[in-house]
């Protein structure tokens, strides 16, 4: 069983550290969004909080229609997570909302291809 979790650890950190693409600031809004590549549809971000009302924003370009799953986790301090999904006019299309550094989760959202 050691074994087992030792490798699953392994290929966690291999694969965060082979695939994970890196938060920039400044990225507080709309103009300003770090763009994510997808690859299989599937995106994996690294980025950090710097104190009250930073506000991270990302765009992706969704080359197919799908079902997307989102997920925020390791907030750390007790941070409220949020996630809000936005078409390409800056249309608010879905939010979640976590409080106390709990993991938020965005399920199921439709998405035809386009940018977000």
């Amino acid at each position: 069983m050691k074994t087992t979790i030792s490798l699953i650890g392994l290929l966690t950190a291999l694969f965060n550290g082979a695939y994970a693409q890196l938060e920039t600031e400044p990225n507080n809004g709309f103009a300003t969004a770090d763009e994510i590549t997808l690859v299989d549809l599937m995106a994996l971000v690294n980025g950090s909080i710097y104190g009250t009302g930073d506000n991270d924003y990302f765009k992706v370009n969704v080359p197919r229609a799908g079902v997307f799953d989102l997920t925020l986790n390791s907030l750390e301090g007790g941070i409220d997570g949020v996630i809000t999904i936005f078409d390409a006019d800056e249309n608010e299309l879905a939010d979640e909302i976590e409080s106390g550094a709990a993991p938020v989760y965005l399920r199921h959202l439709v998405c035809e291809s386009g940018d977000y």
